[in-house]
């Protein structure tokens, strides 16, 4: 619920661009007939404006879609900003390079309604329009939210992988002073050993018999 309300509190604060004066009442072949529309211009590129409104209609319609005539169909669904009764809403988006064209049509049954059949309806459908563009840019903000949460994880990831790299590389050297540790009294102890082995070989040597002796083992290791 809080998250719902702060997408609602941003969705407030963006900007109303479009005003319900720019939206055109026309008629539009479809269906072999021409039938009542609304319509309105933004600025802003269609797919973007298709990936918003599909979004936003697909939560009233999870599975009733359909493609016709270059038209996207939801089927009989209960849009509650236009009207609380189910309707088909047909929609068509038209542009490149930024500039697009919706164009939306309302029927219940086979029936396509216009402003003089049901001018309630209508006049939501206008007010949608009106601000469907701060839909688009919420729905846009929302999606680099998402991207930019996946590079924040994938960051993550990365200094998560990083920091354990350190950590082995730490116990390692760890290891390592305790190897140099052991091997610093190691070799104390057999410099000690040596030492007194030295002792014992001169103790012998004294008692040879007029000098002579064995020169064997008498020098330092590493000595010539």
């Amino acid at each position: 619920m809080r998250f719902r309300t702060i997408w609602l509190f941003l969705l407030l604060a963006l900007p109303f661009t479009l005003q319900a004066q720019d939206v055109r009442e026309v008629l539009v072949r479809y269906e072999k007939g021409n039938r009542p529309a609304l319509q309105a211009d933004y600025n802003l590129p269609a797919d973007q404006m298709m990936a918003a409104l599909d979004e936003h209609l697909m939560r009233k319609s999870p599975r009733y879609r359909n493609n016709a005539h270059d038209f996207t169909v939801y089927e009989t669904i209960i849009w509650n900003e236009v009207s609380m009764e189910r309707l088909n809403v047909h929609v068509r988006i038209e542009g490149k390079s930024g500039y697009s064209t919706l164009t939306i049509l309302l029927s219940k049954g086979n029936n396509f309604i216009s402003y003089n059949s049901d001018p309630g309806k209508i006049q939501n459908l206008k007010n949608f329009f009106a601000r469907f563009e701060a839909i688009v840019s919420l729905y846009d903000l929302r999606k680099r939210v998402e991207a930019q949460e996946a590079m924040v994880k994938k960051a993550e990831q990365m200094y998560e992988k990083s920091q354990e790299n350190v950590n082995a590389l730490l116990r390692e050297k760890e290891e390592l002073e305790a190897d140099l540790r052991d091997g610093f009294d190691d070799q104390k102890n057999k410099e000690t050993l040596l030492d007194l082995e030295r002792q014992k070989l001169a103790l012998l040597r004294q008692q040879l018999p007029g000098g002579a002796y064995s020169t064997k083992a008498t020098s330092p290791p590493g000595a010539q």
